[in-house]
């Protein structure tokens, strides 16, 4: 379904209306189930939510084997707003089996819809290189490269992964800035990279962090990265916002998984009382916004493996409320965040 998922990206995030595709997308499809998934893939492009999850729905009466199906139905009914509907689909496949991480998955996806603001992070980060018009871009774990394609142009993009870190690796590309792509570990990147001279002796304008979702890595990150950066700098951080224990685990337990990630923020608020950090509470699991940055403190350098240990036995509170103290949400929309008008 990677390729429904570029269409409506592309025309979410772009302008670009790549509908025409559908019809030779649903005759390549080899069973008429995958057929009428697709189908409903394209309705939900079109925003007609509501068809589409009755289309899903009868894909699923079908009764094929697996979970596939029935959890296709469940998202796009969650996508559609009825996510009671969704959950109870969710939870019968959890009493076959209680470990289906699927099934756990789109639990957590449904609290998600419930607790969170309507806007995901690619919604954030559209708005960041429309509105605030970066010179540069730093993105630590690229993926399939769908955050790194929102880069506008006059914007230098930089992007580091181990697995896709290459332009033949990526799935999205930017139709206005090619980025400059690093196969490596973040911490071989910063080790071996002179990174002003890629950045045209300037500081990093903003940098996106969203590789290992374990804690001690995103710490080193925001270390190496903030070294770069200057007081008008701005770090954010993918996966701050856990909805319940489950996904915020180390070890990974469900298909959407953020691991302890979170914990850089009570980390930073406490080490780091300088630093402003909000969280805003977009899906799927907010979106940290790091600012005031200061890139001569060496704090976390010099106690990084104190810091660790004494973080790393943090648990996560059970009350929404509770974690959204922690993890300092804030109640201001992206717009007001930015002083954009």
């Amino acid at each position: 379904m990677l390729i429904t998922e570029a269409i409506s990206f592309y025309h979410r995030h772009w302008e670009m209306d790549l509908s025409g595709l559908y019809p030779s997308l649903i005759s390549a499809q080899p069973a008429y189930q995958l057929m009428v998934l697709m189908i409903a893939r394209q309705l939900a492009c079109q925003q007609m939510y509501d068809a589409a999850a009755s289309i899903a729905g009868t894909a699923a009466a079908f009764r094929v084997p697996g979970n596939f199906f029935p959890l296709f139905h469940a998202a796009a009914l969650r996508e559609a707003g009825n996510i009671s509907s969704a959950r109870d689909i969710a939870e019968k496949l959890l009493v076959v089996d209680p470990e289906d991480w699927d099934a756990l998955s789109e639990i957590a996806q449904c609290d998600m819809q419930e607790l969170f603001l309507p806007q995901d992070y690619y919604d954030v980060l559209h708005t960041i290189h429309t509105r605030l018009k970066l010179e540069n871009y730093l993105e630590i774990g690229v993926a399939q490269g769908r955050s790194l394609a929102l880069a506008r142009c006059g914007t230098t993009p930089v992007g580091v992964d181990p697995a896709t870190g290459s332009k033949e690796e990526i799935y999205f590309h930017s139709p206005e800035a090619a980025p400059q792509l690093f196969r490596m570990t973040s911490d071989d990147f910063f080790s071996s990279i002179n990174l002003p001279e890629i950045l045209g002796k300037r500081a990093i304008d903003v940098a996106f962090l969203d590789g290992l979702h374990l804690f001690e890595q995103t710490l080193r990150d925001f270390i190496n990265v903030e070294r770069f950066a200057s007081p008008d700098s701005m770090i954010l951080i993918h996966d701050c916002l856990p909805v319940n224990a489950l996904v915020a685990e180390r070890n990974r337990k469900s298909a959407f998984w953020l691991g302890d990630v979170w914990k850089i923020i009570p980390c930073l608020k406490t080490i780091r009382p300088d630093l402003d950090i909000v969280t805003l509470p977009v899906k799927p699991s907010g979106l940290a916004v790091i600012r005031n940055l200061d890139p001569s403190s060496r704090i976390l350098e010099r106690q990084f493996d104190s810091i660790t240990e004494h973080f790393n036995g943090l648990s996560l509170p059970e009350s929404w409320e509770e974690k959204c103290r922690l993890c300092c949400v804030t109640d201001k929309s992206p717009e007001q965040l930015f002083g954009i008008r």
